[in-house]
């Protein structure tokens, strides 16, 4: 991952069964993944920077959910740019009107 660097700017990758982060409208915005497999996050540097969700090892055991508290009213929704390694694991970002997937998985 070149350090967190590349040719466009700068990420940070967050890892563990729990991610929280607050964003750049103070959002608090918390991923949790339940049973087997790594949750990674990664988000760009920047005022308004859309995360990236990449679950690792995820069986039909896991489950990923998400949560928001709005620290006021002008954001509804959370753009999450890209979701990986979904597949066959149960999650509530999909039909979660708090979250926006831009790319879901195929």
């Amino acid at each position: 991952m070149n350090g967190g660097e590349d040719t466009v700017g700068k990420w940070t990758m967050y890892q563990g069964k729990t991610i929280r982060y607050t964003d750049y409208y103070h959002d608090h915005v918390t991923f949790k993944l339940k049973g087997p497999g790594k949750l990674f996050v990664f988000r760009r540097f920047g005022k308004d920077s859309d995360p990236t969700i990449f679950v690792e090892g995820a069986t039909s055991a896991t489950t990923v959910t998400g949560t928001v508290f709005h620290a006021n009213a002008l954001v509804t929704t959370i753009n999450v740019a890209e979701i990986s390694g979904f597949d066959g694991v149960t999650n509530n970002l999909l039909n979660n009107p708090m979250f926006n997937i831009q790319t879901p998985p195929m």
